[in-house]
């Protein structure tokens, strides 16, 4: 495949999205506070961390619903970012898109910069 053709491949690829941020390790860290700070006895401690992990798992369900939106939304804004630029600044747009996506081949915009997404 010619280079043009490749990167007009890659440039058409919908940009990965990141986890929500650390939710499970965040949730263990705001169990183990409510654990120093309001000294949970075992059964409160089980519970609430099955609370915790419900709720997560019913934000990683709104999360994977939303993710294909954003990354729409994302490759539109990319779209419409380049259709502003003249053909030396598009250029340079893609090596700076590249630069925030570079184990991809996404395109995460600038002001979307890359994070670890699902399955990586």
């Amino acid at each position: 495949m010619q280079h043009a053709q490749m990167e007009d491949r890659e440039r058409d690829q919908p940009p990965h999205l990141p986890e929500p941020p650390l939710a499970e390790r965040v949730g263990k860290q705001f169990l183990q506070q409510l654990d120093n700070k309001l000294q949970l006895t075992p059964d409160q401690h089980e519970k609430i961390e099955k609370i915790i992990a419900d709720g997560q798992e019913r934000n990683h369900e709104i999360w994977t619903n939303a993710a294909p939106k954003m990354r729409k939304v994302m490759q539109e804004v990319n779209q419409e970012i380049r259709a502003e630029l003249k053909p030396e600044q598009q250029e340079k747009f893609e090596k700076l898109v590249r630069r925030y996506a570079p184990h991809h081949g996404t395109n995460a915009p600038p002001f979307f910069p890359r994070t670890n997404a699902p399955g990586d």
